[in-house]
C-alpha cells in the first residue's frame, strides 16, 4: 500500500468507528455525568490503563486538573499511571496485576470514581483495581473498549462500552467521555 492508501484505510476505519459512537452516546454521556457529579460533591476520579490508555488516563486527568476549553479552577483527577515509583515497587512487591488496585486502595474514598481505559478489556491489573474501588463503594466507569465479547471488565464496571476497530482505533474513542 501507498502512504495516501494506508491514511485512506485508517481514516475509514476511525470514520467507521465514529458511526458506531452514534447509538452510544447515552451511555458515554451517563459516565460523563458521573464525573461531573463526582466533581462537584467533592469527590476525585482516578484515571487508569496499560500502554496507549496509560496515555490516554494522564491526558484526561491533566485536562481535568488543568483547563479543558474553558478557564476554571484545578479540579481534583490522577492519573494512576505516573508515579514510576509506585508502579515499580508494587510490581516488584506484589506483582503488575496489583499496580492500581493498590493504588486504588490507598488513594480512593466512596465519593469518588475509578475509571479504567482499555482496548481490549481483558487488562487483569485494571480489573483488579475496578473491583478494588467497588468494595471501597465508589463508582467505577470504563469507557471504552472492543465490546464484541463479553470482556471481564465489562462484567466488573457495568460499563458504557464502545464497540472498536482495532485497538489503535479505540484508544482515541476512549477519550471521548471527556467531552460530554
Amino acid at each position: 500500500m501507498t502512504p495516501i492508501e494506508n491514511l485512506q484505510q485508517a481514516l475509514s476505519q476511525h470514520a467507521s468507528v465514529m458511526a458506531q459512537l452514534e447509538p452510544m452516546l447515552p451511555k458515554i454521556a451517563e459516565v460523563a455525568q458521573v464525573w461531573r457529579d463526582c466533581l462537584a460533591n467533592g469527590g476525585k476520579i482516578l484515571f487508569m490503563g496499560n500502554g496507549g490508555s496509560a496515555a490516554d488516563s494522564q491526558h484526561v486527568a491533566a485536562e481535568i486538573v488543568g483547563r479543558y476549553k474553558k478557564e476554571r479552577k484545578g479540579l481534583p483527577a490522577i492519573a494512576l499511571t505516573t508515579d514510576t515509583s509506585i508502579l515499580t515497587s508494587v510490581g516488584n512487591d506484589y506483582g503488575f496485576d496489583f499496580i492500581f488496585s493498590r493504588q486504588v486502595e490507598a488513594l480512593c474514598l466512596p465519593q469518588d470514581v475509578v475509571v479504567g481505559f482499555s482496548t481490549s478489556g481483558n487488562s487483569a491489573n485494571v480489573v483488579r483495581a475496578i473491583e478494588t474501588a467497588k468494595a471501597i463503594g465508589a463508582k467505577a466507569k470504563v469507557p471504552a473498549f472492543d465490546a464484541a465479547h463479553e470482556k471481564p471488565m465489562n462484567a466488573a464496571a457495568k460499563a458504557a462500552v464502545v464497540t472498536t476497530v482495532g485497538h489503535q482505533r479505540g484508544e482515541g474513542v476512549a477519550v471521548l467521555s471527556a467531552e460530554a
